[in-house]
């Protein structure tokens, strides 16, 4: 990355495409666990959301992630410990629960979901969806 930012110029561009490029970026082991808000925004865009609704500061919060109120001055944290407990994960899922009852959602697709979600190729959820 420190190479192609220099050879360019400070090329942002370039250099998040050089990040792209990189296998290393792509490890397994390398993944990090979705914030809320990324969560959030994953959803929005895999049910076709264009724009969130005016409540979504309510959610936010209730995933623990409330809009420009992170506990600490260094912000919210992206390790997996910090999100992944037992509270945060019913909250997702009962969001999702939620977010799927709507009207709206029973045309998509359940397995269009998993290519948004960050689904593995070898996930057992593919399967399953397959099935419904």
């Amino acid at each position: 990355m420190a190479k192609v930012f220099r050879s360019t110029d400070g090329d942002l561009k370039a250099v998040a495409r050089a990040l792209v490029d990189e296998p290393e970026a792509w490890r397994e082991d390398a993944r990090k666990f979705r914030t809320p808000q990324d969560w959030f925004v994953a959803m929005l865009r895999a049910f076709g959301a264009s724009d969130a609704s005016p409540n979504a500061p309510v959610v936010l919060r209730q995933l623990r992630q409330p809009v420009w109120s992170p506990a600490a001055p260094k912000g919210f944290g992206d390790a997996l410990q910090e999100w992944a407990d037992p509270d945060s994960l019913l909250n997702r899922g009962e969001l999702a629960r939620t977010i799927a009852q709507l009207p709206a959602m029973r045309t998509l697709d359940p397995q269009s979901l998993a290519d948004v979600v960050d689904v593995t190729a070898g996930n057992p959820l593919h399967a399953m969806l397959a099935d419904t």
